[in-house]
Order: C-alpha cells, then sequence, then structure tokens
C-alpha cells in the first residue's frame, strides 16, 4: 500500500512540474534583449539610478549631472544651505557652440560629450573630448584644446601648489610648477629597490607597467609643502613571474616576455617597506623608525593606512606582520622619524581595519586619544583609546558591523559611520549611516528609510589618487565640512530614491527619483531576494534569485549559479542598480533564458567574524559550496520551473576557482561550468592573499586548495578560460588545471584569449553566454554575435 501511495504522489509531482520547453536556438534579438543589462548600458535603461556628487572647495555646494532621457542630460549646482536649490552649473547653450566650434561637428546642449568636468581658471569649464582636454571660457565662449591629463597623475603637486614630486629612474625628484630645473632627493634607487615604486605583488601597477602606461609614486606632501613622505620597497629576493605576450600591440612576430616579482604563500623572501621622510628645503631625509614591514596588494600609502595630521606636526602609521594576526599604530615625528606605539591589536586569525580596498578605520585625535576599528567581540565596533593607550569606550554595542568610517567631527566629538545589521528585524547585510557620539557611544540612525542605503559605501577608498578630474573626497557622500550628506536608498526590487539631507539625518530635499520606463519598455522582471538554510541545516543565507523579462512560470527553466567566494567580499548584492547591472552579467545571462542565483555561503563579511572565520583556513572548500547547493536544491522545491537537473556555474576570479571546483567536487549537481581567470591553486598566488585568509602553511592545507588534484572528478561540461596578460591571476594556474584534465582523459574546453587581463572583456562574455546555451540550455546561441559598439 505504501508502494502505491509512493506512485502517486510521483505521478502527482510530475503532473504538477511545469513542461521542459526545448528551445532550439536563441537569436541575435534575445542577445540584444541580454545586453541591454550590461553595466555600460544601465543609464539607458535606469535614468538617473546613480547619482554622484562633486563637492566643490570651499563650501558645501556639489554638482552633479542628471539625466533628462536616455541619451540627454544636464549639469547643475545644488545648494544644501538654500535647501537643496538646483541651478545650471554652467552655460549649456553656450558651452555646447563653443565646442561645436572647436570640434567641427555638431552639440548639442543637452548631449554634451562629457560626464565629468572641473572649473578651472577664470571660470573655466573643462572636460575631455575625444581624447583631449578641452578648456572653454569667454563670452561668446571659445574652446581651446591641449594634451589630456592622464587617468593616473605621476607628478603629485605639493598643497600649496608651487613644486611638483615624481619618481624618475627610481628615484625621488622635486621640481617647480613655474618651471625650471628639478632636483633629485636621492641617487640611490635601483630596479626592485626603487622609492615610491610599487613593487611586482601591486598587480594593477604592473599591468599598467606592462602597458607602457604611469602609475602614481607612493608619496606623501606634508601639510604645508615642507616635506614628503615617501616608501621604498625591496623587492629584490622575491621570486620571479612572468608572461609571455603572444600578440604584441605593435604587430610584431616575436612574442614580448614580461617579467616581475611576486612572492607566493610560503616564500622566504617578502617585499618590504620601508618609510622615509625628506626635507625638500634642506635636501635632507630621515628614515622612520619602525621595523620594515611586508608589502601587501598596495603600498602603505596608496591604501592610506600612512598619513599626515592636518597640522603637518605627526604621521599616523599602521603596520602588519606576515598573515595579519598583528596590526599596530605609531605616532610618528616627522622631524627626527622616531615612532611611538599607540595601539596593538592580534588575533588568532587576520586582524582588519576595514574592507579591503578602504582606507583604515583608525584616527589619531588631537586630544591624544585614537579611535580604532576593531573585531575582538565577535562585532566590527569602534573602540576610543585614551592617551594612556588604554581603552576608554566602546562605540557602538549592541549587534550589527560598522564598515566605514565616513566622517570624523573631532569639534562636536561626533563620528558618521556605515553599519548594516544593526536594526531589529534588519536582513543582516542591508546597510544605514549612522551618527555616533564619541563622549556616550550612543549610535542614532540617520536614514530612516527601508532598504539598503548606499550613503559611505565608496567614501575612503583608497585606490584611483592621482584623478584631476575627481580629487580625493570630492566625490564622497558626506560633505567634507561634515554638515550633509547624499544617500540613495533602494532594495533588488525598488529603484533608488536619492536624497539630500544634514548630518542629525533631517530632510534637505529629495534630490532624484529613478525613472525605469525605459527598462519597463523593454521588457523587466524584478529580481526576488530570498533566505535558505545552509548545508548545516540551521544557519540562514540570503541571496538574490534573477529571471528572464520574459519569465514564463509555466516553463522549467535552467538554473545557474554566479559565485564569487569572497571571502572578502560578498557576492549578493541589496541594491537595485547592483542587482541588475552587476559586473558579472548575472541579469544579463537570466535574459538568455536561465534562473540565476545569488548567494553567499558561510565564511563571507558583514554578519559577524565568526560568521566569516568559518572559511578561515578552508579556501578549499571554495567558499562553502555545500551550501549553494543546499540553498538551490530548497529554492526548485518551491519552485517547479527551476530545473534542478540541469544547473551551471559561472565565475571569474576566485569565481573562476569557484565554478571549476564546483564541477569537480559535485559533478552530480553542476553539469555545466565555466571558469574565467580563476586562481586554482593558492600555492600559486599572491601570499598576501593565501596567508591571510588561510594561514601558514601546515601540513596539506595549500595543496588541498589544488583544483588540478581533483581534476579527474569531471563529469560535466568545462570550459576554462584566461587571460594571456592577466598579471593579478597568473594564466599558469588555468593551464595546471588543463594539464590535469588532459592527463586524466578528461574531456573539457580551453580558451586562452590575447592580451586580455584580469577582466571579462567582450569576447569571454560571449564565449561565457555561448556555452551556457549550448550545453545547459540545450540550444544554438546566434553565430558569432558582435556587441554593439560602446560610446565614448
Amino acid at each position: 500500500m505504501k508502494f502505491k501511495i509512493g506512485l502517486m504522489g510521483l505521478s502527482a509531482m510530475i503532473l504538477a512540474a511545469p513542461p521542459v520547453i526545448a528551445q532550439t536556438a536563441l537569436s541575435k534579438a534575445d542577445y540584444d534583449r541580454a545586453v541591454r543589462f550590461l553595466p555600460q548600458n544601465a543609464e539607458k535603461q535606469v535614468l538617473n539610478g546613480t547619482v554622484t556628487p562633486h563637492w566643490l572647495p570651499g563650501g558645501d555646494l556639489f554638482w552633479y549631472r542628471r539625466q533628462t532621457a536616455p541619451d540627454r542630460a544636464e549639469f547643475v549646482i545644488v545648494d544644501p544651505a538654500a535647501g537643496g536649490s538646483r541651478t545650471p552649473a554652467f552655460d549649456h547653450e553656450a558651452i555646447a557652440a563653443g565646442l561645436a566650434k572647436g570640434l567641427a561637428k555638431p552639440v548639442a546642449a543637452d548631449q554634451l560629450p562629457f560626464k565629468v568636468f572641473r572649473y578651472g581658471d577664470g571660470g573655466a569649464i573643462e572636460a575631455v573630448v575625444d581624447g583631449k582636454l578641452w578648456s572653454c571660457a569667454g563670452v561668446p565662449v571659445a574652446c581651446t584644446s591641449s594634451a589630456a591629463p592622464p587617468p593616473m597623475q605621476t607628478e603629485i603637486a605639493s598643497p600649496d601648489g608651487k613644486w611638483l614630486a615624481f619618481v624618475k629612474d627610481n628615484n625621488l625628484w622635486v621640481k617647480p610648477v613655474a618651471g625650471g630645473e628639478g632636483f633629485a632627493l636621492t641617487s640611490d634607487g635601483i630596479e626592485d629597490y626603487g622609492w615610491g615604486t610599487p613593487p611586482g605583488v601591486n598587480y594593477i601597477a604592473t599591468a599598467m607597467k606592462q602597458a607602457g602606461a604611469g602609475y602614481p609614486p607612493a608619496l606623501l606632501w606634508s601639510p604645508d609643502s615642507s616635506r614628503l613622505l615617501i616608501h621604498r620597497v625591496d623587492d629584490r629576493k622575491t621570486g620571479e613571474m612572468g608572461l609571455v605576450q603572444a600578440v604584441p600591440p605593435d604587430g610584431s612576430v616575436r612574442p614580448r616576455v614580461h617579467r616581475w616579482r611576486m612572492p607566493m604563500p610560503g616564500d622566504a623572501n617578502l617585499p618590504m617597506t620601508e618609510t622615509w621622510i625628506f626635507d625638500v628645503a634642506s635636501r635632507k631625509a630621515v628614515k622612520v623608525d619602525v621595523a620594515p614591514a611586508p608589502f601587501g596588494i598596495s603600498s602603505p600609502i596608496e591604501g592610506g593606512e600612512i598619513w599626515w595630521t592636518s597640522d603637518g606636526k605627526a604621521i599616523g602609521m599602521l603596520t602588519r606582520n606576515r598573515y595579519l594576526k598583528k596590526m599596530d599604530l605609531y605616532r610618528v615625528d616627522p622631524a627626527s622619524g622616531g615612532a611611538k606605539l599607540l595601539v596593538s591589536e592580534e588575533g588568532k586569525t587576520f586582524v582588519e581595519a576595514g574592507g579591503l580596498g578602504f582606507k583604515p578605520m583608525a584616527r589619531m585625535l588631537g586630544n591624544g586619544e585614537v579611535l580604532w576599528f576593531s573585531e575582538r567581540d565577535g562585532q566590527g565596533r569602534l573602540y576610543l583609546y585614551g592617551a594612556n593607550g588604554k581603552v576608554k569606550k566602546v562605540l557602538g554595542t549592541g549587534p550589527g558591523q560598522i564598515t566605514r568610517l565616513i566622517h570624523l567631527d573631532e569639534a562636536k566629538g561626533q563620528a558618521i559611520v556605515r553599519a548594516n545589521g544593526r536594526d531589529k528585524g534588519d536582513d543582516p547585510y542591508v546597510s544605514n549611516l549612522y551618527r555616533i557620539d564619541l563622549r556616550t557611544g550612543a549610535m542614532t540612525r540617520l536614514t530612516p528609510e527601508d532598504g539598503e542605503h548606499l550613503a559611505g559605501r565608496m567614501d575612503g577608498l583608497a585606490l584611483g589618487a592621482g584623478d584631476p578630474f575627481a580629487p580625493p573626497g570630492t566625490t564622497d557622500s558626506v560633505s567634507p565640512s561634515g554638515r550633509y550628506f547624499v544617500d540613495s536608498v533602494s532594495t533588488v526590487d525598488t529603484p533608488p530614491v536619492t536624497y539630500l539631507r544634514r548630518a542629525d539625518g533631517k530632510l534637505v530635499t529629495l534630490l532624484e527619483k529613478a525613472d525605469i520606463r525605459p527598462l519597463k519598455a523593454g521588457g523587466f522582471t524584478a529580481p526576488e531576494a530570498f533566505t535558505a538554510t545552509a548545508a548545516d541545516g540551521t544557519t540562514r543565507l540570503y541571496g538574490v534569485m534573477l529571471k528572464p523579462s520574459n519569465f514564463d512560470p509555466a516553463n522549467r527553466y535552467p538554473i545557474i549559479d554566479q559565485i564569487y567566494p569572497g571571502p572578502q567580499a560578498r557576492r549578493t548584492p541589496n541594491d537595485f542598480m547592483g542587482a541588475i547591472f552587476d559586473h558579472s552579467f548575472a541579469q544579463a545571462m537570466a535574459e538568455l533564458g536561465f534562473i540565476v542565483v545569488l548567494v553567499d555561503g558561510r565564511g563571507t563579511p558583514g554578519r559577524t567574524k565568526a560568521f566569516l572565520d568559518a572559511s578561515y583556513g578552508k579556501l578549499a572548500n571554495g567558499g562553502f559550496l555545500e551550501d549553494h547547493v543546499a540553498a538551490i536544491k530548497e529554492l526548485a522545491r518551491s519552485r517547479p520551473w527551476m530545473d534542478v537537473d540541469r544547473v551551471g556555474i559561472y565565475g571569474i576570479s576566485g569565481g573562476g576557482n569557484a565554478a571549476a571546483r564546483a564541477m569537480f567536487a559535485f559533478p552530480d549537481f553542476f553539469k555545466v561550468g565555466v571558469a574565467h581567470a580563476g586562481n586554482h591553486d593558492q600555492r600559486g598566488y599572491t601570499y598576501m592573499w593565501g596567508e591571510s585568509y588561510n594561514g601558514p602553511i601546515v601540513g596539506d592545507n595549500y595543496a588541498a586548495t589544488s583544483n588540478a588534484a581533483i581534476a579527474k572528478n569531471l563529469t560535466g561540461k568545462l570550459l576554462l578560460m584566461h587571460g594571456d596578460m592577466d598579471s593579478n591571476v597568473s594564466p599558469a594556474l588555468t593551464l595546471q588545471v588543463a594539464d590535469a584534465l588532459i592527463k586524466a582523459n578528461k574531456d573539457f574546453d580551453l580558451m586562452i584569449i590575447p592580451n586580455l587581463g584580469h577582466a571579462w572583456g567582450n569576447y569571454a562574455t560571449r564565449m561565457t553566454w555561448d556555452y551556457m546555451v549550448r550545453n545547459l540550455m540545450g540550444a544554438e546561441p546566434p553565430k558569432e554575435y558582435a556587441f554593439p559598439a560602446e560610446e565614448k
């Protein structure tokens, strides 16, 4: 009888399940629909979905570019003190007329050929157009052109505007801005032991060097322009890496070999950083009395881990040891180089001062106190240390993680921070802005609306210094004075609304409400936020599901896991624009006829230190892949239109690693995978990554991270891709997996893309689409689909 009931239940399930709709071919129109959701097309689909304030010096005014139609925009200045009133940033008609004459082609006032500008001398409007810097001024407006500034400045101006500091032949030089002879402050710089030069482990600098581009020197002027702070990195004993550029851009046939130095986990020799201070007038130098520290991914200067105090009387210096288990803060005397230890913290795993790539949450206050970020009690908080080196106050007790220190007002004894999971009932990842009282430790929420608040998310970004159109701090959410901030709030299924608020949270004005009519006109199915249970049976996971615009619950769709396993970053977005226009084209992939799942397993950031530390020493598990399997199975049980028998996975970098590992570790579940630029063996990747998150080499804890070691388990369809000029993750790691698959006599696909660095690129994107369409959907993609040319 039981057997009979079982058959009846099985029959009911089969009858209830939607049919698998066999689609034999996808058309160019299907791919065109997917292209709408690539990041570069976000502005065409959502008007004013992103508002970036550009704060002007000397007050709280800012300008931003606001869209009036998908292909039309205006530049406006906002005056917060006048209730957020908006006025044109310049005479658009006059600038258009001047540019039209200079460019010898029509220019419309609401279609100006630039998205950013700056005010030059005499009120001139300066912008880069067609690769040249145009300056427009006068009545009537006349526009003249000159060489465009490089994306990254290789000469750093002193605060008083009189001097330029730069590196030439590995030595530090200074020259007057007004012209005249420059002079060298050093003469002993050599290759791999230069002044202000980045070592090979800084892959961005390495890639720019290989491309023949300049990179900003690592130096800081003192506020009074009298001294220069600079580092010197000894990279002479670090092991070598290499790339063979098979297709040199100059058209030559002979392959070009690129060599640089990059340490790997367990290496005896690491690049070591020394810090020096130069007096420009006397041309004398002192070495900072702190032991040389290992160079991480970016320099301490570039990463904001060394800074001048506002009065120039001291230098703050944060140092970390190997494995990042110890972090120290020193106060340095610029005259003598003497250093005093202010705060020191150690942990069983890595100790962090904030998000990777952002300036650390450590500040020396004018009264001798120190503001210090720590996760010592399991949650990310700020601690106020007294001048005696003892903890004076814990700031922001209770649940939630402080993730950014956005603004500090010492006079008022207040700080503005970004934090998530703070309020009862919140998704633990949803972020808000808060004001902290440094005297009482109380936190006050400043952003009242439900949803993900973006204010402060990118404030304090360490990279990108030297951009003449966006000097540090000018595009932060909070005004330089700290009196106002710009905030955008949304969820994955509700469009963003952007507000201007006072620092106390009081609303000044609604700046923009995103217009999604173009998005809806082309078809749109909103993302779905979900929760699921991890493989441990208890932990709640949070994710987002993406469906095609023409979604039909009567159909049955193959599923794709678009993965990035961290552990330094979370894959799942909380905001509308991030969910739909992400860099790994998840929504675009869904448009082809897939259900795309974004979910973070255990061991990722944003919740608690214990939750993050679940991945420590376990990089071999690919970001808890078992949690991804459990979540997808749970989702499919209540959604008959998800075909759990057809699951694919793809990713880049750490996501490429995880995609390949999923195919090898869970071959019965993941049927098709695309692994692009994967760091498939932590022993062959940069030392800091592995040693930070996997710890020291103990036993086989690093050998276990090798995807090549388990490649023999492959049963599905796998495409391995890599750019041959990837100086971040070596193509050798992909080829080592390919070698293991060949030795195991496995069928797989391999693509090495000439001159591609650590990025997707259009061809790799199209190959990923085609591969999933052919092998997971069982359909034929349009032949040799060409992406539309991007507007310049």
